[in-house]
């Protein structure tokens, strides 16, 4: 099995009856994939069917419907001194693209949109938009 180094998804498995081959970008785990080198990829969401579309790889099979876990996107930095007007520019930005549609458009082929709750720091975000 193929899976990106540096997620956890694998620590799931138990590898006495899994081989775990780690690699270091999604490309190159469909290209192994593709070449026989790997047998299954376990990969995220939507980032997997987006590079088998963009490699053109039509002969491997993929089920959106299993599902090994469900967690969101993170954006992960240094403390800085406008850390919190970026972060508050992204979310109000995340928050836009949702609304008027751009995301369902983008995503909707690969990914469910799922609703955001009323009080969440996106939505709040939204009724504030960033200077």
């Amino acid at each position: 099995m193929g899976h990106l180094l540096g997620s956890i998804g694998t620590t799931l498995l138990d590898e006495k009856d899994v081989t775990i081959q780690l690699v270091s970008d999604k490309p190159l785990l469909l290209k192994m994939l593709f070449a026989g080198r790997l047998d299954v990829v376990m990969g995220h969401h939507p980032d997997i069917p987006m590079a088998i579309e963009r490699l053109g790889l039509d002969d491997v099979y993929y089920d959106p419907i299993i599902t090994v876990y469900r967690t969101p996107v993170h954006i992960v930095c240094h403390k800085f001194k406008e850390v919190d007007d970026l972060l508050d520019k992204i979310n109000f930005r995340i928050r836009e693209v949702r609304a008027n549609g751009m995301a369902q458009k983008i995503l909707s082929k690969y990914a469910e949109i799922v609703p955001l709750s009323e009080d969440s720091s996106i939505f709040k975000a939204l009724e504030n938009p960033p200077m």
